[in-house]
């Protein structure tokens, strides 16, 4: 059992923790440093992302087998299109771009390249990554049959925003080639020290971080971050996010204390721009993010005392700006539950598994999967703190209310919800019974076999189905 302990990117992607435990790094981003230097017996890490069902870990070892855990919902997916992220049509904003499909996918038609670059970015905003890369190529196509050749800065910019979609679906090898063909550009079209040129190295330095080309990507952000400082100075929300970024590549290659250092360097910034923010709920939620990803390095670098603060922080903030169920809210309860179980302070830990299935119930609207997941933490939890009683008493209430919310008795038979609960009942009492007949033997066998701790065998290594049922 464990919290989702994800590294979130300021744009582009979601990072989870890797197996790496070992870190001997210990030095934070000056710009000094140009070369990426890992531990010869770490793990080999694996890319995972803040929603995959199998990166979970047990509450004892803190490895091991996947286990069941809160898979965060897609809208944690659809993050906001920042200025910095999708370039400007800038002087080309009159091309007439030729388009296959209008009107809802009939017809066809022109328009001009500033109208569908809107469109485009409202597109990815909604998370409609596909027609926004069938747009932002049109334009790219548009850009190249009006100026014939790749040099200019209209072109290096629709090259920049393919590269962009390219990434948030998941491309990152197409994504990297699309920033090289659009850095080439910029590098020749504008004045070395421009912010198009960083915000590209920026892009592709991300691209390449997810590919794995850890030293070529930190010279890129590097690079990206001296022109963003020269420019803006030292202290400046894209600064910050720059940092972020570099951050992110640290804890991908596995370099805890840099990347726990980094991030620690954009939240000081972040936290100083604040009050001169005109956006200040965006800068928050950049500043809440930042506290969420200090605090998962700390749960990897178990120092819960540190998660626990730094998820409070961050939970505190949000519920401001978000209200108290957005799945935001749901992933921090989430982690300051395993922190907080990690410290074996159960009852706080049980505290936030509650409020946590409220949000859940709140923002699906009713008893899904994920609440289920929700419920067995807190089965472990009472398990833990030798509640078994209070454990059968909850999850039968919580069957009961599935129960009454049916109107046919025969849709119960096809609800994933029902069995599962009614599954995790039956599990529950026969550890239950399993426990009290070990208690009556000698004392052969190990303390755990004796203990309630067998409840996270049998409530989790049972397979589920992939597919979200709901009640």
């Amino acid at each position: 059992m464990r919290g989702n302990l994800n590294i979130s990117s300021p744009s582009d992607y979601n990072l989870v923790e890797t197996n790496n435990s070992n870190n001997n790094c210990n030095r934070r981003d000056d710009g000094n440093n140009r070369h990426i230097s890992r531990p010869n017996n770490r793990r080999s890490h694996r890319r995972v992302r803040s929603w995959d069902s199998n990166t979970n870990l047990d509450l004892n070892t803190g490895i091991g087998p996947s286990k069941s855990c809160l898979a965060v919902p897609k809208v944690l997916r659809r993050q906001r299109v920042l200025v910095a992220d999708v370039a400007s049509v800038g002087n080309a904003s009159d091309t007439l771009v030729s388009i296959v499909e209008t009107n809802n996918g009939s017809g066809r038609g022109r328009i001009t390249g500033r109208e569908l670059h809107e469109t485009a970015k409202a597109a990815m905003n909604e998370g409609d990554y596909e027609n926004a890369l069938r747009m932002f190529e049109a334009i790219l196509r548009a850009q190249l049959d009006r100026f014939g050749s790749e040099e200019h800065s209209s072109v290096g910019a629709a090259l920049h925003n393919v590269g962009v979609v390219r990434l948030r679906i998941g491309e990152p090898s197409k994504a990297e080639e699309a920033f090289l063909r659009a850095l080439a550009i910029r590098r020749n079209v504008l004045e070395s020290g421009h912010l198009d040129l960083a915000a590209t190295l920026a892009k592709l330095g991300s691209a390449r971080t997810v590919l794995g080309k850890y030293d070529e990507g930190l010279h890129d952000l590097r690079e990206a971050l001296k022109v963003t400082r020269k420019l803006l100075g030292r202290n400046h929300r894209t600064v910050a996010q720059i940092l972020c970024h570099i951050a992110c590549l640290y804890f991908e290659a596995g370099e805890l204390f840099s990347a726990q250092s980094t991030f620690e360097d954009a939240l000081d910034i972040y936290r100083g721009v604040f009050q001169d923010e005109a956006d200040r709920d965006g800068c928050m939620a950049q500043m809440t993010e930042t506290l969420c990803n200090i605090g998962s390095i700390q749960n990897k670098r178990k120092n819960f005392s540190g998660a626990i603060e730094s998820f409070r922080k961050a939970l505190d903030s949000q519920r401001g700006i978000m209200g108290h169920d957005h799945p935001r809210v749901q992933a921090s309860l989430d982690n300051l539950a395993y922190s907080f179980s990690k410290s074996k302070l159960y009852n706080q830990a049980l505290i936030c598994y509650k409020e946590m299935l409220t949000a859940q119930i709140s923002h699906f609207g009713s008893f899904t999967l994920e609440c289920c997941d929700t419920l067995a933490k807190q089965v472990l939890i009472y398990g833990k703190l030798k509640q078994v009683d209070d454990a059968v008493q909850v999850v039968d209430e919580y069957l009961e209310s599935v129960k009454a919310r049916s109107e046919h008795e025969k849709s119960l038979k096809n609800c994933k919800v029902f069995k599962q609960l009614n599954q995790m009942l039956i599990d529950i009492k026969s550890a239950k019974k399993s426990s009290s007949k070990s208690k009556k033997k000698s004392a052969k066998g190990s303390r755990r076999d004796r203990s309630l701790d067998c409840f996270e065998r049998i409530l989790f290594d049972k397979p589920r189905s992939d597919t979200c049922g709901e009640f």
